[in-house]
């Protein structure tokens, strides 16, 4: 029976910590721009006098990032 419809997955797995040491070394190239990216959005920002926190809703792109979830993890909200 087919209903017209088709499987689309939105979110397979969310980690805190992932299994990097497991891609071995064909990966590499996609590790070091990932690397680069979360450098970029996670880190930088504590390191910039200037730095002005700009709005990013899910399903925005940031330097190659895809927010998909935004959830409180930590703090007196959680």
């Amino acid at each position: 029976m087919d209903t017209g419809k088709k499987f689309q997955v939105k979110i397979l797995e969310i980690n805190s910590e992932p299994a990097i040491e497991l891609t071995g070394p064909r990966l590499t190239w996609i590790l070091e721009d990932l690397f680069v990216s979360m450098a970029k959005v996670c880190v930088e920002p504590f390191f910039t006098e200037a730095y002005v926190e700009e709005p990013w809703a899910v399903g925005e792109v940031k330097h190659n990032l895809l927010k998909c979830l935004d959830e409180d993890i930590r703090g007196p909200g959680s």
